[in-house]
């Protein structure tokens, strides 16, 4: 993991990242993988955070189901 240390968009002044505004941690288990989130809730709506890892869930069920997919075709997008 290395720090984005500051964003900056085209027009746009440079923000500092604070890292804790969304915190994802995985480990590896002899039961399986698991996982917590933690996020500023002043930020994201509960809601918004289960529908997050809900779908990043299913991405990575379906990596496993499917390792020689690509990630476009793993999110269901077509190439541009």
């Amino acid at each position: 993991m290395r720090s984005f240390g500051k964003i900056h968009r085209e027009g746009q002044p440079v923000l500092p990242i604070d890292q804790t505004w969304l915190t994802l941690m995985l480990k590896e288990r002899p039961s399986g993988i698991t996982g917590s989130c933690a996020y500023k809730s002043e930020l994201f709506a509960e809601e918004t955070m289960t529908q997050w890892m809900e779908g990043y869930a299913a991405i990575l069920a379906s990596a496993v189901a499917n390792p020689d997919k690509s990630l476009m075709r793993l999110l269901g997008r077509r190439a541009a």
